[in-house]
Protein backbone atom coordinates (compact mmCIF):
# COMPACT_ATOMS: atom_id res chain seq x y z
CA UNK A 1 0.00 0.00 0.00
CA UNK A 2 1.63 3.53 -0.83
CA UNK A 3 1.68 5.92 1.50
CA UNK A 4 1.48 9.29 0.67
CA UNK A 5 2.35 12.62 2.63
CA UNK A 6 -0.13 15.56 1.56
CA UNK A 7 1.07 17.94 4.19
CA UNK A 8 2.19 17.16 7.57
CA UNK A 9 -0.73 19.24 10.05
CA UNK A 10 -1.50 17.50 12.86
CA UNK A 11 -5.44 17.54 12.88
CA UNK A 12 -7.44 15.79 15.62
CA UNK A 13 -8.48 12.37 14.49
CA UNK A 14 -12.21 11.07 14.87
CA UNK A 15 -14.06 11.23 18.17
CA UNK A 16 -13.39 7.93 20.28
CA UNK A 17 -17.31 7.11 20.17
CA UNK A 18 -17.20 6.57 16.58
CA UNK A 19 -14.01 5.49 16.44
CA UNK A 20 -13.61 3.23 19.24
CA UNK A 21 -11.35 0.74 17.47
CA UNK A 22 -8.33 0.58 14.84
CA UNK A 23 -6.91 -1.50 12.76
CA UNK A 24 -2.78 -0.08 12.56
CA UNK A 25 -0.72 -1.26 10.51
CA UNK A 26 2.81 0.40 9.29
CA UNK A 27 3.33 1.08 13.01
CA UNK A 28 6.62 1.93 15.44
CA UNK A 29 6.23 3.54 19.09
CA UNK A 30 7.88 6.88 20.06
CA UNK A 31 8.87 7.95 23.51
CA UNK A 32 7.57 12.15 22.95
CA UNK A 33 9.32 15.21 24.37
CA UNK A 34 7.16 14.93 27.63
CA UNK A 35 8.29 11.38 28.36
CA UNK A 36 5.02 9.98 27.24
CA UNK A 37 4.83 6.96 24.72
CA UNK A 38 2.75 7.44 21.47
CA UNK A 39 1.89 5.13 18.93
CA UNK A 40 2.86 5.81 14.75
CA UNK A 41 1.09 4.38 12.22
CA UNK A 42 -1.24 4.32 9.42
CA UNK A 43 -4.67 3.24 9.68
CA UNK A 44 -5.98 0.88 7.45
CA UNK A 45 -8.83 3.30 6.57
CA UNK A 46 -6.99 5.91 5.33
CA UNK A 47 -3.51 6.78 3.50
CA UNK A 48 -2.27 8.93 6.48
CA UNK A 49 0.15 8.53 9.54
CA UNK A 50 -1.67 8.93 12.80
CA UNK A 51 0.02 9.75 16.05
CA UNK A 52 -2.06 8.82 19.33
CA UNK A 53 -2.44 10.07 22.47
CA UNK A 54 -0.07 8.63 25.15
CA UNK A 55 -0.04 4.90 25.16
CA UNK A 56 -1.46 3.35 28.75
CA UNK A 57 -0.76 0.06 27.75
CA UNK A 58 0.14 -2.74 25.55
CA UNK A 59 -1.57 -5.97 25.58
CA UNK A 60 -0.50 -8.65 22.52
CA UNK A 61 -1.54 -6.85 19.63
CA UNK A 62 -4.16 -4.37 21.67
CA UNK A 63 -2.66 -0.74 22.41
CA UNK A 64 -5.15 1.31 24.55
CA UNK A 65 -4.14 4.85 24.56
CA UNK A 66 -5.49 7.92 27.23
CA UNK A 67 -8.41 9.03 24.77
CA UNK A 68 -9.86 5.20 25.57
CA UNK A 69 -9.08 4.47 22.03
CA UNK A 70 -7.95 0.93 20.92
CA UNK A 71 -5.50 -0.01 18.10
CA UNK A 72 -5.28 -3.34 16.76
CA UNK A 73 -1.49 -4.00 15.80
CA UNK A 74 -1.21 -5.49 12.07
CA UNK A 75 1.71 -6.85 11.28
CA UNK A 76 5.17 -6.23 12.27
CA UNK A 77 6.88 -3.01 13.15
CA UNK A 78 7.65 -1.33 10.02
CA UNK A 79 11.04 -1.00 8.31
CA UNK A 80 9.77 1.17 5.34
CA UNK A 81 12.15 3.87 5.52
CA UNK A 82 9.69 6.14 3.82
CA UNK A 83 7.29 5.42 6.37
CA UNK A 84 9.81 6.26 9.54
CA UNK A 85 10.87 9.23 7.16
CA UNK A 86 7.06 10.45 7.46
CA UNK A 87 6.84 9.57 10.86
CA UNK A 88 10.02 11.45 11.95
CA UNK A 89 9.00 14.59 9.86
CA UNK A 90 5.36 14.56 11.83
CA UNK A 91 6.43 14.45 15.15
CA UNK A 92 9.31 17.20 14.25
CA UNK A 93 6.61 19.72 12.37
CA UNK A 94 4.80 19.52 15.54
CA UNK A 95 7.72 20.75 17.69
CA UNK A 96 8.43 16.50 18.80
CA UNK A 97 10.91 14.09 18.39
CA UNK A 98 11.15 10.85 17.30
CA UNK A 99 13.06 8.95 19.87
CA UNK A 100 11.87 4.88 18.47
CA UNK A 101 10.95 2.76 21.17
CA UNK A 102 9.36 0.16 20.16
CA UNK A 103 11.90 -3.11 21.06
CA UNK A 104 11.54 -1.34 24.40
CA UNK A 105 8.06 -1.44 24.54
CA UNK A 106 7.23 -5.03 22.75
CA UNK A 107 10.13 -6.87 25.09
CA UNK A 108 8.76 -5.31 28.16
CA UNK A 109 4.88 -6.23 27.25
CA UNK A 110 6.18 -9.70 26.32
CA UNK A 111 8.33 -10.26 29.70
CA UNK A 112 5.82 -8.58 32.41
CA UNK A 113 3.36 -11.33 30.65
CA UNK A 114 -0.25 -9.04 31.82
CA UNK A 115 1.11 -6.20 29.32
CA UNK A 116 3.19 -3.02 29.53
CA UNK A 117 1.55 -0.39 31.72
CA UNK A 118 2.94 3.59 30.77
CA UNK A 119 3.99 4.73 34.27
CA UNK A 120 3.93 8.48 33.10
CA UNK A 121 -0.40 8.21 32.38
CA UNK A 122 -2.29 8.07 35.80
Amino acid sequence: MPIFFVDMEMRPGPSVQRQPYVRIAQWRFSRLSDGNVALLGCPLSTSSVRVTSPVVSVKGRDVVTSSGRHYLLLGDPTENEAVLLGMVAMLISSGQRFVDVTEEILKAAHDEGSGWMNPHVH
